[in-house]
């Protein structure tokens, strides 16, 4: 009897719309099962940071859970968005993928204000009253 059910496989540790920041390390747990043995796990990042890694699982186990850790890119933007995508294939051959995870670039950055008096001055005494 052939076995043709591909596996089951999860992204955990992180979920769509979990927020990161520019230079920030993070990691996502990829767990998979299958009766007949799960043989390697896929971890792919994509859009602003692009990575696959592979890991073989030997000898077949019938649960994996393992985590990839990845780095936000310093040049990352606010709006720019990582993609997590992960797929396991068990000792038949049979590959089945995770739902994609989206973790948008995060504003983390404090705001910048900057403060016109009504005299044009610059200069601000501590305790004193500014009109603006």
């Amino acid at each position: 009897v052939l076995d043709n059910t591909p596996p089951t496989v999860v992204i955990t540790g992180t979920s769509t719309g979990t927020s990161v920041a520019p230079g920030q390390e993070t990691s996502a747990v990829v767990s998979a099962q299958d009766l007949g043995g799960i043989t390697s796990l896929t971890f792919t990042t994509g859009g602003v940071r692009v990575g696959t890694e592979t890991r073989t699982v030997s000898p077949a186990q019938n649960a994996v859970a393992t985590a990839f850790a990845f780095t936000v890119p310093a040049g990352a933007r606010v709006g720019d968005v990582i993609t997590l995508d992960a797929s396991a294939t068990d000792a038949a051959g049979n590959t089945t993928t995770a739902a994609r995870v989206l973790l948008p670039v995060a504003d983390r950055a404090g705001p910048t204000l900057t403060l016109r008096t009504s005299t044009g001055s610059l200069d601000i005494v501590p305790g004193g009253v500014v009109t603006v």
